[in-house]
């Protein structure tokens, strides 16, 4: 098992690593993949490997996904509502395939009862994917579409730790919600200046210095999350409410 492809496997310490490693198995994730639906109990927890993505969010009556986050090699896909047994509220897509570390749900909750660094780490996790979902709501309703393309190309290279994305821009009117020609007209632009280029099937960040200059406020950069920081975080830590959430 390779922990370090996964941030918030590498945070945990050797002791636990050293206990849940059997239950750990990689598994190829491939792109389109719905890892469950919303409503769905989660069976099995999927711990993304660097250059994974998985998008969760709402399903449109058209049967598409409205981005809420984006969850790569910094995370866990399931993991809150795995420990509460509770149904997902939304969906969980592959959109860059790849690897990742799965367990299934029955013995992640037996481990988090042994050791509380694991649902310290969950708990953490679910709160960022939270605010980003709570971020991603707020911008769709308040910005523009030239900036939210350009927050969510960020995102995507952020979370996948890529720059050369295979992403369609039919792709990403989906996970915007828009318009097809729409996005073509916004990133003809920023092709045009020589930020990204526009391939068949995907799509390069050439200057990541001036997409931000164009992206919303909403983009945040993963440094105000930092695993290593989990490896001392114990479920007594967590306020009171977390912890009553993740009881098992």
């Amino acid at each position: 098992m390779n922990w370090d492809a996964n941030e918030m496997l590498a945070a945990l310490p050797r002791g636990v690593t050293d206990r849940i490693q059997n239950d750990l198995r990689t598994v190829e994730l491939r792109s389109g993949m719905v890892l469950h639906e919303q409503g769905d109990l989660v069976r099995q927890v999927y711990f993304p490997h660097a250059g994974t993505l998985v998008c969760v969010g709402a399903v449109s009556k058209e049967g598409d996904i409205v981005l809420a986050a984006m969850i790569g090699g910094q995370g866990v896909v399931g993991g809150g509502s795995a420990l509460m047994g509770t149904p997902e509220c939304c969906r969980a897509l592959v959109q860059i395939g790849g690897k990742a570390s799965a367990i299934q749900a029955d013995r992640l909750r037996c481990w988090t009862d042994v050791f509380a660094e694991v649902s310290g780490l969950i708990g953490r996790y679910e709160r960022l994917i939270f605010a980003q979902s709570v971020r991603t709501a707020a911008c769709n309703a308040q910005h523009k579409l030239g900036q939210r393309l350009c927050r969510v190309l960020l995102a995507l290279k952020q979370a996948s730790g890529l720059s050369v994305l295979p992403v369609t821009q039919e792709r990403l009117a989906e996970l915007l919600a828009i318009r097809r020609s729409s996005i073509s007209q916004f990133a003809h632009a920023l092709h045009q200046a020589g930020i990204i280029q526009i391939r068949r099937g995907q799509i390069q960040i050439l200057d990541v210095a001036a997409l931000k200059t164009k992206a919303c406020e909403c983009y945040v950069p993963f440094e105000a999350y930092t695993p290593a920081d989990h490896a001392n975080l114990t479920n007594q830590q967590l306020p009171m409410q977390t912890r009553m959430s993740l009881s098992p």
